[in-house]
Order: structure tokens, then C-alpha cells, then sequence
């Protein structure tokens, strides 16, 4: 995790693929929550357990609906849609 208040770090899938660019700031009280939007259970997983690797408190819906659903509920830092054509009603 970066330290001084950097905010960018790579994150492993736990399938040799790095996600750049999403981490806490260590000055930050508390974890930082994300939403994640993925359908493939097998990505959902490993991307929920990389982001939790980083100290990262993850919320995980499987389509566009349940994560609607879940924003218009709950606050979050980031939201992280793998696609950018959710299932869903458009």
C-alpha cells in the first residue's frame, strides 16, 4: 500500500492481470469502500479478493440492477463496472 498519501497502486486478479490506478490513500481513516459490477463469477472473486488484499471493503452485485440498487442504498468511493454494458433494463 502507498504511503505519504499516494494514491495509485497496481492490483493482481490472482490471474497475472493488473488493475491500475485504485487504492486507499494510507491517510485515510478506515477502508475504503467500492462497489464491484461483475457478472463472471470467476473475475468477481478475484478481483473482490485483490481489492481486499489493498485493505479495500468490497460490495459485489452481479449485474447493472442490483447495482443500482445497491448505490442508491449505500455510499461509495468508487464504483467499478468491469463492462460498460451492464445487464439491466436500459
Amino acid at each position: 500500500m502507498p504511503s505519504g498519501g499516494e494514491t495509485g497502486c497496481g492490483l493482481d486478479d490472482g490471474r497475472g492481470r493488473r488493475f491500475n490506478g485504485l487504492c486507499a490513500s494510507s491517510q485515510q481513516s478506515g477502508a475504503m469502500r467500492v462497489l464491484l459490477i461483475e457478472v463472471d463469477p470467476m473475475i468477481g472473486k478475484s478481483l473482490k479478493q485483490a481489492l481486499q488484499n489493498e485493505s479495500m471493503t468490497v460490495d459485489w452485485t452481479r449485474s447493472g440492477v442490483e447495482g443500482e440498487e445497491a448505490l442508491s442504498t449505500d455510499d461509495y468511493a468508487a464504483v467499478l463496472p468491469r463492462r460498460t454494458h451492464l445487464p439491466g433494463p436500459a
